[in-house]
């Protein structure tokens, strides 16, 4: 596999989702404009088994409906406006993009792509995954031709070893919020990674935290720093990547410390 970039990577948050729909295609452009050098992006099942782009099942949150995505059909979703909340109860005719009409777009940029898998019901009485979205995942990228450039997080172990087990030289990045950050080479080992994605918030309280991880072969891709001090204190920590939702900031930031290196 091509290895990934030696600068500090940028990483559009659901595409420049401080500016437009989180997860839309519109996001990624603009991300893309401003030139952040990856995105992220969340991917969960509908009711017919078709892979789309949210962070939540709950789609009232981010569209004009109600109820959740896995009691819809695509078609049924397509229906309503997913810029909805985001521009404060204006239609705007933003659908809900696939996994495949968002790589019509991202396979023609040279855009990395972090893929973070959900598809969790939340009714369930625990929090269970169902598995059959990495094997659509990877089939969709291997159609795009678009598998060099993705990286697949998930807060759900289960789900990377998944992604390892069907595809080994595809690439996964643990989530870590609250664990443990004495010894995070522990996290990676085992899912035969060298790329681990801390939050943010927790690096400068983690003596050494960076150069540990380096010290062990990993990468850190901090995330999601959004205000200019927390994107410029990852930055200043080494981070390998800043997960953001304003690229354009974190570009700036990241290139004026790297001006007076």
């Amino acid at each position: 596999m091509k290895p990934l970039a030696d600068k500090a990577l940028v990483f559009a948050y659901r595409g420049a989702s401080a500016y437009a729909p989180e997860n839309t295609v519109e996001a990624f452009e603009l991300a893309h404009k401003m030139g952040a050098d990856a995105v992220t992006l969340n991917v969960i099942l509908t009711a017919d088994g078709e892979v789309v782009l949210s962070d939540t099942p709950l789609i009232n949150t981010v569209s004009n409906g109600q109820g959740l995505i896995f009691d819809y059909t695509l078609a049924e979703l397509k229906i309503f406006d997913f810029g909805y909340q985001f521009y404060k109860g204006q239609r705007k005719g933003i659908r809900i993009p696939t996994l495949d009409e968002a790589y019509d777009f991202l396979a023609g940029t040279d855009m990395l792509v972090n893929v973070e898998l959900k598809s969790y019901d939340p009714r369930a009485e625990s929090r269970s995954y169902d598995p059959n979205i990495v094997n659509k995942c990877l089939e969709i990228a291997k159609l795009h031709n678009i598998q060099e450039r993705i990286l697949y997080s998930s807060l759900d172990q289960y789900q990377l070893h998944r992604v390892k087990i069907l595809d080994p030289n595809t690439r996964v990045a643990p989530l870590i919020t609250s664990c443990d950050f004495s010894n995070p080479a522990q996290h990676c080992v085992h899912l035969q990674t060298n790329v681990i994605h801390p939050r943010h918030y927790r690096i400068p309280y983690n003596d050494g935290y960076v150069e540990t991880c380096h010290k062990s072969g990993l990468r850190v891709h901090a995330w999601t720093a959004n205000s200019e001090e927390r994107i410029a204190v990852a930055l200043s920590h080494g981070v390998d990547g800043v997960i953001t939702t304003y690229p354009d900031i974190a570009i700036k930031i990241r290139d004026e410390i790297r001006s007076t290196q």
